[in-house]
C-alpha cells in the first residue's frame, strides 16, 4: 500500500517504498518535490486537482487514479485527506493508495459482457417481436378467409416487458 504526504504547496513530506516502487525512484529522491518534477504533465495535473478538491474540501475523498508507472498501467483506489494543524487549519494532506488494477480490469470486462448480452437480448427480442407480428399477419389473412388463427400469438407489448 502506498502511502504519501504532501504540504500545501504539493511537496511531499512522505513517500513510502511501495509508493517509489511504483514509480521507479527512491523515496528520499522524491522528497521536496512534487507531482510535477515525478509524474508525466497530465497525470501530475490530476492528482494535483484531486489534491486541491481534498484541500478546499476539507474531507476525505475516495479516487480511481489511473496511473503509468514503471511497471506499466496501474488503476489505484486513492483514499486522501486534508491535514491540520494543531489550529485545525489545512496544512496539507495524507495519501493511501491501493493497486486495484486487475479489479478495475475485471469490473471493465464484466460491464462490457453485460453491454453486449443486452444487446443481443434487444435483437432477439425485436426479431421475436418481428415474429410474433408475422403470426398475427398469418392469422389476420387465414381469418378473412374464414380459417382459424394457425398461431398462438403473444402480444409484443409483453416481449418488451420481458427487458425488465
Amino acid at each position: 500500500m502506498a502511502s504519501t504526504s504532501k504540504d500545501l504547496a504539493g511537496t511531499y513530506l512522505l513517500f513510502n517504498r511501495a509508493a517509489a516502487g511504483f514509480c521507479a525512484i527512491t523515496p528520499a529522491a522524491v522528497l521536496g518535490r512534487d507531482d510535477q518534477t515525478i509524474l508525466p504533465p497530465e497525470q501530475a495535473a490530476l492528482l494535483m486537482a484531486h489534491d486541491r478538491q481534498v484541500m478546499a474540501e476539507d474531507r476525505i475523498i475516495t479516487f480511481q487514479e489511473e496511473l503509468l508507472t514503471a511497471a506499466g498501467s496501474i488503476t489505484f483506489l486513492a483514499i486522501k485527506g486534508p491535514l491540520h494543524d494543531a489550529a485545525g487549519q489545512v496544512v496539507g494532506l495524507f495519501g493511501i493508495s491501493r493497486d486495484i488494477t486487475e479489479r478495475a480490469r475485471a469490473e471493465e470486462a464484466s460491464r462490457t459482457q453485460l453491454d453486449e448480452l443486452r444487446r443481443w437480448q434487444r435483437l432477439v427480442l425485436g426479431r421475436e417481436a418481428r415474429i410474433l407480428d408475422l403470426k398475427q399477419e398469418v392469422n389476420t389473412l387465414l381469418a378473412r378467409t374464414g380459417q382459424g388463427p394457425r398461431y398462438p400469438t403473444r402480444p409484443a407489448a409483453l416481449i418488451q416487458a420481458d427487458l425488465g
